[in-house]
């Protein structure tokens, strides 16, 4: 029998409205959530066609999990795996440009959280 692991902080997420979804996908009991992108007509040449049975699979930068979910539906063993709260993020400006580089940052970890939140709530409703 394999162990169940949850690597993650389980964190509650009860409110669509604290997620951003990054691929479009249903959500059971909520229904239809739109994303940057919607690979749902394109998934299985997206993933190859390979036949996940039994295979063990490592999603990573997972968003909010529809691969991971996809590949779990067709028969695969999932670990998903994102970045972390600490990330570190690299940006390059552009020398004519004054950046804040403070509040892009805050603005992309708040964005990571939501994603985070989105794959979180989408797991607690599947």
């Amino acid at each position: 029998m394999t162990e169940q692991f949850e690597y993650v902080k389980p964190i509650m997420v009860e409110s669509i409205e604290d997620c951003d979804f990054y691929h479009s996908m249903h959500v059971p009991g909520i229904g239809e959530v739109s994303g940057d992108w919607d690979l749902r007509a394109v998934v299985d040449d997206y993933l190859g066609g390979v036949d996940f049975s039994g295979k063990r699979v490592l999603d990573v930068g997972t968003a909010s999990g529809f691969l991971s979910f996809e590949m779990e539906k067709r028969g695969a063993e999932v670990v998903s795996l994102d970045l972390d709260d600490a990330a570190r993020f690299e940006f390059v400006p552009h020398f004519k440009q004054q950046h804040d580089l403070g509040k892009i940052v805050n603005n992309r970890r708040r964005t990571l959280q939501r994603r985070k939140n989105s794959w979180l709530f989408r797991k607690s409703c599947g």
